[in-house]
């Protein structure tokens, strides 16, 4: 095993740690959950993980997560969706979910889908999207608006009212009651499929 899959290996086992007891382990723990023969072996491995970002002291001088913790490392294969490619190998390089789909945290809601006018754009229900508000509208843009105190897909300004762009027509909202406000724009959409636990 190469030292970045080691280390992903020893990451991924400190991650559970932390998701099971919000918090990690000290170094003697560590050393022992981890497999390895010393605590000055541990201590290297703390200092690559602070140094990249996954690893840092907290306040009471305590390990604490770093920015890039709950990074997953990134591979350098794609997953085709039509025929098998070869496995490729894992790249160093991580990606944080946060950073695939937020772009400005700030202006940034999640909102879960209820119902199926959005089938035929790939959005089913139960999915959740991800909204960055107060953005610039532009032609083929997903729309989240207010509609009678309710989040709904809408059209933008440069779509016919209620001419969703890739929604089922049978399936489009009724003429809202009262005016409607936009939310945002959708930029990411995610599901969860049971799996594993």
């Amino acid at each position: 095993m190469s030292g970045i899959e080691s280390d992903a290996n020893y990451l991924a086992q400190l991650q559970s740690y932390y998701w099971t007891y919000r918090s990690l382990p000290a170094m003697a723990r560590m050393a022992k959950l981890l497999g390895l023969a010393s605590t000055s072996t541990v201590f290297e491995l703390v200092q690559r993980f602070k140094q990249q970002g996954f690893l840092m002291q907290g306040a009471d001088r305590r390990l604490a997560p770093g920015e890039r913790f709950f990074a997953q490392l990134s591979s350098d294969w794609r997953c085709e969706a039509g025929h098998r490619d070869v496995l490729g190998v894992l790249a160093a390089d991580t990606v944080t979910i946060d950073e695939a789909l937020v772009r400005h945290p700030g202006r940034t809601v999640l909102l879960r889908v209820r119902g199926h006018s959005m089938r035929n754009a790939g959005i089913l229900d139960g999915d959740t999207v991800v909204v960055e508000r107060h953005s610039v509208l532009a032609t083929g843009d997903l729309v989240v608006g207010i509609v009678d105190g309710a989040y709904t897909f809408m059209p933008n300004a440069s779509q016919e009212p209620f001419s969703h762009n890739g929604a089922d027509a049978s399936s489009m909202p009724n003429e809202p009651r009262e005016p409607y406000e936009v939310c945002g724009v959708v930029v990411g959409v995610f599901r969860s499929y049971g799996g594993a636990r």
